[in-house]
């Protein structure tokens, strides 16, 4: 028993060790990704040693050779895109391509791409030009344009640290050219193919670097959500060994000199020179003592003259206005500005005679005041000319010159401004005071200016006119209130006072007595460049013609309206002729539509257009047989056919009638109902009017409270049972709702029923 249990037990510990380290061991096991046959590689082409272009205009580099690797490896044929780099990356974000190659890792571009591990690591410092001194870390470049390729890392770098004054080129090599015509003398460039360029086009001794702002690494990513096809990118580099990466490095980057076997000749070179230095040292002692002194001194004339031309230098090169130097009828120095002013390589600029740089109309003024500056008489401080620029256009400037000594021969140093912009600016500005001026007086409106203390300060020449303002600029204190109401102080209904406390415009309409007119007035604040109230604007219009046609309107209109009035009441007794046994339906339908349409706060004009269509929404009945109408017993099918029939009779009758309310749509429409059941077009919710809507629960109301001739009044309990029944199918429930509320809460009667 005990050796069974013993058994049982070994078993049980078998099967926990089975489920322990199984299981686990197998949960993480999954189908290998699929694999596609092929893929689609983006990267820049201007990354030598990396990837560029040979003179064929062919990719080459290392990632072409490791791409090609690659496609080996994994026997997924690879086709690999270079192309300027903001290309490479909009490709990639459009879905163009699957994986982009030599980008950076940055928390923006993480949102939307994964990355594989980095697989080399690149120095991004600051180029600038031998000449410009200062720039040592990312604070020195404030006020310097940067030149920067387009979608690089850089850009977002420089940004976040507040450097905003960036140029964008589409590549590296675009940037160096641009340098080397010396349109940039400041840019960030990675550094293998900023050397690579700067070596390529000899100009690599004229540029200077900062220590790198950063260290990026390069890397290769998928879309975010493509994790399979960065494993399966992973597992592709993975397969290249160490020693084959290495051949293909050394194929671009070259190998090492040894210098093993030259180390002998380098002892017996050194030896000779040991024993030559101690031979020139003994005389070197001898004459070190005699010019001791004489070094001291000049070392410190030296420092203190290199100091000197660092400073002057800074200031020179740093200067917002173009410094240069004219001698025997050429420029003998010019400082950067003057380059940026002028678009010119410094070397045309210099080789150029000046004068031809300079307007041909001013040509002569300019020439003729440097010859009377040269032979020391009085000239004017400041020329005004125009220079030409290297794009043809034409820069304005001012020239401040002072005859200086040049390499021991008389020259002029000028310091010139460009006015260009300023000049445009100022040209404006006249253009725009004298088309507002034009503006102002060509108003017919009154428009007056006022200062806090309701003086008038400005005038246009239909206020002038109208309130005897001739001689504004001769009057002290031309108080509004007198002019535009002939009072002492500002009248009770004053639109100035209300803008003056409130801030905001205010308009009111006033007779005045005083010029005996009907005058709009319209207040509006004047604010100050701090946000200071410091006035109001006046504009006043004469709308006295326009309240006497508003007047006239008005009696017009209650004339029609009265007249309009009399024919709707012909049309109901005629209706009600016809058919007796309605007697004053229309009218008690009517009256319980109004009340509902004012407890639905609906406006007045609404409210009695719903009683005047509530009147007459039978009428439609005209055209129906008399006997149809007052048949005491139940209506056949084709009776009462033609009974709803009436609906689009009182829309016919209707429908050309002159009228400031939809009365004609209005009675078309008072038996459809709200679940398309009705007649005669079966329109549901918005498709009725909301005044139809409110005709249709009252019609039915009165109808079932009201004597019929086929049977007994039913009452008005029993009518509102149907409407509440029916809310939201048949009827719209806020009139339901209204309608409720004014016979069982608020009291509402019936009357004649």
């Amino acid at each position: 028993m005990f050796i069974a249990r013993k058994i049982i037990t070994s078993y049980l510990l078998i099967l926990l060790l089975i489920f322990i380290f199984y299981f686990p061991a197998t949960a993480g096991v999954s189908a290998d990704p699929v694999s596609p046959k092929e893929i689609t590689v983006v990267s820049d082409d201007n990354y030598p040693p990396y990837i560029f272009r040979d003179e064929n205009g062919h990719l080459q580099g290392i990632l072409v050779d490791e791409w090609q690797l690659w496609e080996k490896k994994t026997g997924i044929k690879v086709d690999l895109r270079g192309m300027d780099w903001d290309k490479a990356q909009k490709t990639i974000a459009e879905g163009e391509a699957q994986v982009i190659d030599t980008i950076f890792f940055t928390e923006e571009r993480a949102k939307k791409l994964a990355f594989t591990a980095p697989y080399a690591s690149i120095d991004v410092p600051i180029f600038f030009q031998n000449d410009i001194s200062g720039i040592n870390d990312i604070k020195s470049l404030r006020g310097f344009t940067i030149g920067v390729k387009a979608g690089d890392a850089c850009i977002d770098f420089l940004k976040k640290n507040g450097i905003t004054t960036l140029q964008e080129f589409p590549s590296y090599e675009s940037i160096i050219r641009s340098a080397m015509e010396h349109k940039v003398n400041v840019f960030c460039i990675d550094a293998p193919p900023a050397l690579y360029f700067l070596n390529k086009m000899n100009i690599a001794k004229n540029y200077r670097h900062t220590e790198p702002l950063y260290t990026g690494q390069f890397h290769r990513a998928v879309p975010k959500e493509r994790k399979d096809l960065l494993a399966i990118v992973k597992s592709g580099f993975a397969g290249i060994s160490q020693k084959e990466h290495e051949e293909i490095r050394k194929r671009w980057l070259g190998t090492p000199i040894p210098i093993t076997r030259y180390l002998k000749y380098t002892f017996y070179l050194m030896g000779a020179l040991v024993l030559l230095g101690a031979i020139l040292l003994l005389w070197n002692y001898t004459l070190r003592r005699k010019v001791a002194q004489k070094t001291i001194q000049l070392s410190k004339t030296i420092d203190a003259m290199q100091k000197s031309e660092e400073k002057y230098r800074l200031v020179v090169d740093n200067a917002d206005e173009a410094i240069l130097i004219a001698q025997d009828g050429l420029l003998k120095y010019v400082n950067p500005m003057t380059l940026k002013i002028l678009g010119y390589s410094e070397d045309l600029l210099t080789s150029t005679p000046f004068m031809e740089i300079i307007h041909p109309d001013d040509r002569e003024r300019l020439f003729e005041a440097h010859t009377r500056r040269m032979r020391g008489e009085e000239t004017q401080p400041v020329t005004q000319f125009r220079a030409i620029a290297r794009d043809g256009t034409f820069k304005l400037a001012d020239s401040h010159a002072v005859i200086i000594s040049w390499e021991g021969k008389p020259a002029t140093l000028n310091y010139i401004t460009d006015i260009t912009e300023r000049k445009k600016a100022e040209e404006a500005i006249v253009v725009a005071k004298n088309d507002w001026e034009n503006t102002f007086d060509t108003v017919t409106d009154m428009i007056t200016i006022h200062d806090k203390d309701f003086n008038i300060v400005r005038a246009n020449i239909a206020a002038k006119a109208m309130l005897g303002l001739q001689l504004l600029e001769e009057m002290p204190l031309a108080k509004c209130f007198r002019f535009y109401h002939g009072t002492e102080k500002p009248p009770s209904v004053c639109a100035s006072c209300q803008s003056l406390q409130t801030g905001k415009p205010s308009t009111v309409e006033v007779f005045e007595p005083h010029l005996n007119k009907d005058l709009e007035i319209r207040a509006m604040p004047r604010f100050g460049s701090d946000g200071r109230l410091v006035g109001l604007i006046h504009v006043v219009r004469d709308i006295t013609e326009r309240k006497q046609a508003e007047e006239q309107l008005k009696h017009t209109l209650e004339s029609l309206r009265k007249a309009f009035g009399t024919t709707v009441q012909v049309m109901v007794s005629a209706v009600e002729t016809r058919d007796p046994y309605t007697s004053g339906h229309q009218i008690r339908s009517a009256n319980i539509a109004r009340a509902i349409a004012t407890e639905l706060g609906l406006s007045q004009e609404t409210i009695d257009g719903i009683r005047m269509a509530g009147s007459i929404h039978d009428i439609g009945k005209l055209s129906i047989p008399a006997e149809i109408l007052s048949k005491p017993g139940k209506l056949s099918q084709l009776e009462f056919s033609l009974i709803k029939e009436h609906a689009r009779k009182g829309y016919e009758m209707l429908k050309d009638v002159e009228s400031p309310w939809p009365l004609a749509q209005i009675v078309y429409q008072h038996h459809e109902r709200m679940d398309g059941s009705g007649y005669p077009r079966g329109l549901k919710e918005d498709e009725i009017l909301m005044e139809a809507r409110i005709l249709a629960v009252a019609d039915v109301v009165e109808s079932m409270a009201s004597h019929r001739p086929y049977r007994a009044a039913l009452g008005i309990n029993v009518a509102l049972e149907e409407i509440e029944k029916n809310k939201d199918t048949l009827y719209d429930a806020n009139v339901v709702d209204a309608c409720l509320s004014l016979f069982r809460e608020k009291g509402f009667q019936l009357e004649g029923t």
